[in-house]
């Protein structure tokens, strides 16, 4: 069953509401995860959950969500039987609306400190989550239940690239191929399994991500199977 998300509001903020079973009781693991079909929608409600409690300006909401993006695909590396940390239980959430969020965030800091460790060509010793615990612990619990790394490429290409479009277009003359004009082209050009790929312009990938989802979607027959 799909779980629905209310929001109230708490000292001028929406919040989620925390429904009854809405929320985990204890922290994940590998195998609570699930791939994602919806990412897309999943990104534009984080930006704009952002945009309506923080006030920010776009590119700082690009590089808030790049962090977070990265935390959980450092999390993902866990062994199986590790509980996750980019989560947050239903009774952290109360905590963090009552004002009380040390717990939450001090798990949160820990995971992007081994952030800045692993990335250290991506992000500084002086960086920091900027977002207030309320907004972090939202974005954390939209994105707690989906594996980034279970998620096809195409899908995670796509949302990636709508996500780059809406905060980047035109401010860096960065313009985005159209996903249905992408997958015309690739149909007509037609790649073959012997066949190199090249594109020095690819930008989130586009091209290629969807050259390799039509080389996968032709194999049976290429192969025979």
């Amino acid at each position: 069953m799909r779980q629905q998300h209310r929001t109230v509001e708490s000292a001028g903020q929406g919040v989620l509401f925390g429904e009854e079973g809405l929320l985990p009781s204890m922290l994940p693991r590998q195998a609570d995860l699930r791939p994602s079909r919806h990412l897309s929608a999943v990104f534009e409600d984080c930006h704009n959950y952002i945009y309506a409690n923080e006030g920010l300006l776009k590119e700082k909401i690009f590089q808030e969500m790049v962090k977070l993006l990265l935390m959980k695909l450092v999390d993902e590396q866990k062994t199986p039987d590790q509980a996750l940390q980019f989560a947050i239980t239903a009774e952290e959430y109360r905590e963090v609306l009552k004002g009380s969020a040390e717990r939450f965030l001090a798990r949160m800091n820990a995971l992007f400190a081994l952030v800045k460790r692993t990335y250290p060509h991506l992000l500084s010793e002086d960086d920091k989550l900027a977002l207030r615990p309320l907004t972090v612990a939202y974005i954390v619990s939209r994105l707690q239940t989906i594996s980034l790394t279970q998620t096809p490429g195409d899908v995670k290409g796509e949302a990636f690239q709508s996500f780059v479009y809406r905060h980047q277009r035109g401010d860096r003359e960065e313009f985005f191929t159209p996903y249905p004009i992408v997958r015309l082209a690739v149909k007509m050009i037609n790649p073959q399994p012997h066949e190199k790929v090249i594109d020095p312009a690819c930008g989130s990938g586009g091209f290629l991500i969807e050259t390799i989802a039509y080389v996968e979607r032709q194999c049976s027959t290429w192969c025979g199977e």
